[in-house]
Order: C-alpha cells, then structure tokens, then sequence
C-alpha cells in the first residue's frame, strides 16, 4: 500500500503532485508506526527470535511437518486445557506488520505443541529432519529467545488494534478525498 501511495512516478503522491506542485508527501500514520515496529524489530535479539518463527514456519510447512504438527495438537487438545480454535501457524508476512501480529499471537500459542512435535521429530531416522528439528528445539528453548518472543508478543497486543485502527482511518480518509 505504501509503495502505491508513495510512488514517485505512478503512485498517489505522483498524480497529486502533477496538479498541486508545491504538495509535500508524508507517509500515513498506520506506515509510519508499521517503520517504527520495524525499526524496534532490527534490534539482533529482536531479529532472531523473528527468524527463528519464520524457519519453524517454514520447517513444518511441509506435508511431513504439518502431519507431525496436527497429530501433536490434536493430542494436545484432548490431553490438556489447550483451547486455542487456531489449526496451524502462521508465516510472518514480509511487508505487513498487522499480519505479523497474527502470526506472533498463533505462534506463542502453539509454542508447547511445536515444543512436543520436534521432541518426537528429533528421534526420526531421517537424519536432515531430525537434525533441523534438534537445531531449531534448541533455539526456542533459550532464554534470549524466550525473553525476545514475550516481549514481541506484549508489543504487538499493543500495537495490533492500534495498526488496524490507523489503517481504517486512512481508508476512510482516502475514500472520502475520492
């Protein structure tokens, strides 16, 4: 959305500046807090902890991985008080924080099933699925990355309504100057 509105050629900021000259352009309020988020996001442990997500996202989103991964919160769900309504994770979407806030809320709730799934995953004759399950059990289990998923999440409730809600009133602005 940023890229169309900003565009120095095709973008919205290009055909308004082509009737009203001296028009400076800033970028709205919901991009403006998403580069916030973002910048606050580039800290290393930060950072890891969100590649981390984004490499056990990728590792279970194969036909073995979403089969080990059902099987463990099924047997989650009948064995214990987990309640979440939630079926699979989430991909961390490259471009949109809001969506970003999705997948981190999936993730911390499914952190004890991932947990159990590459537990059994690790005794896999297969060697390359057992090691990258070890390898990324061995990452979640850290305090840095524990420290960083929990203070990710308790950002993000933060900013997830007020994402959404900027995003509306730009919308309606727009809609209104159309």
């Amino acid at each position: 959305m940023a890229a169309a509105m900003s565009g120095k050629f095709n973008g919205v900021q290009a055909c308004i500046r082509e009737s009203y000259h001296s028009t400076i352009y800033v970028h709205c309020s919901a991009h403006n807090l998403n580069l916030s988020i973002s910048y606050a996001c580039s800290v290393p442990s930060i950072r890891n902890a969100m590649r981390t997500i984004e490499s056990i996202y990728a590792f279970l989103n194969t036909p073995k991985g979403q089969f080990e991964f059902t099987k463990h919160l099924n047997k989650f769900k009948e064995d214990t008080s987990f309640s979440s309504q939630k079926e699979k994770l989430k991909r961390l979407c490259p471009t949109r924080w809001t969506e970003r806030h999705n997948s981190i809320d999936v993730f911390y709730d499914f952190q004890p099933v991932i947990i159990s799934c590459f537990e059994e995953m690790i005794l896999y004759s297969n060697t390359e699925s057992s090691s990258k399950a070890a390898q990324l059990l061995s990452a979640i289990q850290t305090s840095e990355f524990n420290v960083s998923l929990i203070i990710i999440y308790k950002i993000f409730q933060y900013t997830k309504n007020l994402c959404t809600y900027l995003q509306k009133q730009n919308i309606d602005l727009f809609q209104a100057i159309s």
